[in-house]
């Protein structure tokens, strides 16, 4: 089983690492690295729907880097492991995305 990390931010990959998630850091996430996925792979981080889907899809696991109590102010910052914890940060796992058709 692979772990793929997918964050621009240090203090994530601190967080993630202190919680016992370690594994490849990618800044940026492709078509490509989703077609190279297998069953059992876990991928965490914050991506669009549809790439969530597209991974669930390959059999491998997708964990969503989740800040439920980040102020306002903190949006788009850089925060530390201790501020990501006061944030309540945890990942929660996704095991299915369901989208319908469009809206608009």
């Amino acid at each position: 089983m692979s772990v793929y990390i997918v964050t621009r931010h240090a203090g994530a990959i601190r967080w993630l690492q202190s919680s016992g998630i370690t594994g490849e850091i990618i800044s940026q996430w492709t078509d490509e690295r989703t077609n190279q996925l297998v069953p059992g792979d876990l991928v965490v981080g914050v991506l669009p729907l549809p790439v969530i889907a597209d991974v669930i899809r390959t059999g491998a696991r997708f964990g969503l880097l989740n800040l439920p109590a980040i102020a306002f102010s903190q949006r788009g910052q850089e925060l530390s492991p201790e501020e990501m914890e006061h944030a309540g940060a945890n990942v929660t796992e996704i095991v299915s995305v369901r989208m319908g058709s469009r809206l608009v």
